[in-house]
């Protein structure tokens, strides 16, 4: 069980997923309900999706404001609601412009069939961070077909 940092309300656990690069994995916990987790000045800060849109975490600072931001949109993302992703994650982008953010609003944008708007992220995060491993594999997957194609495959990230 996880408790949210805010109202004390306990989530079930639902796994933990590997994920790897090649040379590192990372175990990434998952859970039935939309929950995030995020590293503040007082340690690691759980919040529930109920908190986050009362917006509990208001006494955060604006960095971990675009962390909550940001974290809420992987998890919208993950659960194949893109929409509502964006939302979160130009939020995050309000307080804080990151590779990482922008490489997740290009996914969202090519899982809703926006290609152009996707690039156009993709491009930007490589701007920040030329080596971003996200925002390089997805372009190519972008390039290398047609917008439904790459729509499935950056659905695959």
């Amino acid at each position: 069980m996880i408790e949210c940092s805010y109202c004390d309300a306990r989530h079930e656990a639902g796994g933990v997923e590997n994920w790897s690069s090649g040379a590192e994995t990372v175990r990434i916990f998952t859970s039935r309900t939309v929950i995030a987790c995020i590293e503040s000045k007082r340690g690691e800060r759980w919040i529930c999706e109920e908190c986050y849109v009362k917006r509990a975490f208001r006494g955060l600072d604006p960095a971990e404001k675009a962390e909550v931001h940001y974290q809420m949109g992987l998890e919208y993302r993950d659960r194949s609601n893109p929409r509502a992703a964006l939302t979160c994650l130009r939020k995050s982008l309000g307080y804080r412009k990151h590779a990482d953010t922008l490489a997740a609003l290009a996914s969202c944008y090519a899982r809703i069939g926006r290609a152009d708007s996707a690039r156009r992220y993709y491009l930007d995060a490589l701007k920040l961070d030329p080596c971003h491993f996200m925002a390089t594999e997805n372009l190519a997957k972008l390039s290398a077909g047609g917008r439904a194609e790459a729509k499935r495959r950056i659905g695959d990230d």
